[in-house]
């Protein structure tokens, strides 16, 4: 066997001692969930990429954060909204969109950031902006007792609903009541603890849950939650 050359013999030796000691990779920070138990395409594609695994953790962050925050009772609604969240994430795949591991990012950024926007104690009665996962409702105080009520909604991730309605309402109690037509139509406000509860009455001879303002199967039923102006989701 031929020896090796000994000019060369040292340099591989120092190579090896220099590599020895040189500190490991920092691994990709982890996503909120383990890997190996990863059971969705929306789970295996959060593992298969860094910025989405670094987005989910701080997604999972912002959630623990915003429910000790809240009351015992917003706390567990939020989780509702949260996990119709997780569910809706999965249709990503569904839109069509060439790049849905691009759009799975934007719709957490967009989450992480309706998150972080919330607001407790929700200052005032029902003024002001209030969110969910389907949409925004505001509330704007008029003269002589009377409100501006704008609410918007649609289907995460495909919009294949959408919902538009706003008009005039005066309080009643605790309870605000937007007239939305001559059929009767109407919306109804009610604060819920540190929630808004938003319901829809029908008009006359429409039925149940088939309101004109929005698309087929639409709703802006629901508990909203206080949040930024600035950071309520564009709808």
């Amino acid at each position: 066997m031929q020896a090796l050359d000994r000019t060369i013999a040292p340099r591989i030796l120092l190579a090896g001692a220099i590599l020895a000691a040189s500190p490991a990779p920092a691994p990709a920070a982890p996503p909120s969930f383990e890997c190996a138990k990863a059971a969705s395409r929306v789970e295996r594609t959060i593992c298969a990429s860094a910025p989405l695994a670094r987005a989910d953790a701080a997604l999972s962050a912002a959630y623990q954060e915003a429910r000790r925050a809240l009351a015992p009772e917003a706390a567990a609604l939020l989780l509702v909204d949260e996990k119709r969240f997780l569910a809706a994430r999965e249709r990503v795949f569904s839109t069509g969109d060439k790049d849905p591991a691009s759009l799975l990012l934007g719709e957490i950024e967009d989450r992480i950031a309706f998150l972080r926007s919330l607001r407790v104690p929700p200052p005032g009665r029902l003024a002001g902006t209030w969110s969910n996962l389907f949409g925004t409702a505001t509330v704007t105080p008029g003269p002589g007792g009377e409100f501006a009520v704008k609410v918007d909604a649609n289907e995460p991730i495909t919009a294949r609903w959408t919902c538009g309605a706003q008009g005039k309402a005066t309080a009643t109690g605790a309870l605000l009541t937007v007239s939305l037509g001559e059929d009767g139509s109407a919306l109804t406000l009610a604060r819920d603890g540190e929630t808004l509860k938003l319901g829809s009455v029908p008009g006359k001879g429409e039925a149940e849950g088939a309101a004109d303002y929005c698309g087929l199967n639409g709703s802006v039923d629901g508990i909203y939650f206080f949040v930024e102006p600035a950071a309520a989701p564009a709808r």
